[in-house]
């Protein structure tokens, strides 16, 4: 297992999953920015896709949120390779289909419920 990385430009150098051909991730750490072009030797369509194929050791996942990939982390089937960098929070929506179970969300609704315990001022970001 490869330990963390702690320069984004390594992440060049490693065989990268990712959900789309090509693109542009930023990267932030204290003080600094950098951009990114992220080009995947290994192209999955889910984001479940993504965390099996990097907890089977074929590549690094790029783009992973931490509430779906925090049972795998506890389990140290997977390490986060830049762990003084974070790519940008953004507004996420959640919607789902009212009639169907989703195990993704299942995991989600639990994590930020401990992120708001933890930070309580996130909460009245709901």
């Amino acid at each position: 297992m490869r330990g963390a990385l702690t320069e984004p430009e390594a992440l060049e150098t490693l065989p990268l999953i990712h959900g789309s051909k090509s693109s542009q991730i930023l990267l932030q750490s204290t003080g600094e920015s950098i951009g990114l072009r992220i080009e995947p030797q290994i192209l999955v369509n889910s984001l479940q896709a993504m965390i099996s194929s990097a907890a089977e050791g074929l590549g690094v996942a790029v783009g992973i949120p931490l509430w779906a990939a925090a049972e795998f982390v506890q389990q140290k089937k997977l390490v986060r390779m830049l762990p003084d960098w974070k790519m940008p929070s953004s507004k996420v929506w959640i919607l789902r289909h009212p009639g169907k179970q989703d195990s993704q969300l299942e995991k989600l609704i639990p994590f930020l419920k401990d992120i708001w315990s933890i930070k309580p001022e996130l909460a009245r970001l709901r």
